[in-house]
């Protein structure tokens, strides 16, 4: 069974497949749907497939994980096991999130954020009843929706993913002379909000 599609900024769609479409995996296209090219994952679940701002290519598995592609023939590299990824999302800052099943009791469930492209992951769960998703989306203001199948509640991130900073910090002269390697620290209170 086809799963979930993505497009790539350069035209490429991907598609991910369970096991029951010829072996499961992903699939491309760099001619509108016309041919595909099956590039790995074999016998795998793939529930969703994103791609970044930069071409990069990553995949969710329901029963192993989050998987990003090496660029060429069939390779991938898994970031992230022993989770059960239903769909995944990447907001505008790049910032990964993966609507996690708790359909093992083993596995963690709930909403997954990677803001290393995918080097390291951790769940963002507060407020959420169970500690499980299936459904995943980030609106234009860059707040998360999520929720389950079978489970009547829908959930909205009260803060929006889009946090960063930009601007120009400047010398107070008389030229504005904006200033270099200069570093930044985000207080509420006495917390550090973003550093």
């Amino acid at each position: 069974a086809i799963y979930d599609f993505a497009m790539a900024p350069d035209g490429t769609i991907y598609m991910g497949t369970t096991k029951y479409f010829n072996g499961g995996g992903v699939y491309r296209s760099s001619d509108n749907g016309t041919t595909w090219e099956y590039i790995g994952l074999p016998n795998e679940q793939i529930m969703s497939v994103v791609v970044n701002a930069a071409g990069e290519v990553f995949a969710g598995g329901y029963t192993n994980g989050i998987f990003k592609y090496n660029g060429s023939g069939t390779s991938w590299t898994l970031l992230k096991n022993e989770i059960s990824v239903m769909k995944m999302a990447i907001n505008s800052q790049g910032t990964i999130f993966a609507a996690c099943n708790k359909e093992y009791y083993y596995y963690n469930g709930g909403v997954l954020r990677s803001e290393d492209n995918g080097q390291t992951f951790d769940f963002v769960n507060s407020g959420l009843l169970i500690n499980s998703a299936d459904l995943l989306a980030i609106d234009g203001t860059g707040h998360i929706y999520t929720g389950m199948n079978d489970y009547p509640c829908i959930y909205r991130s009260i803060l929006t993913t889009n946090n960063i900073l930009d601007g120009t910090i400047t010398y107070a002269n008389a030229d504005s002379i904006p200033m270099s390697n200069t570093h930044v620290t985000l207080m509420q209170g006495d917390s550090i909000a973003r550093d």
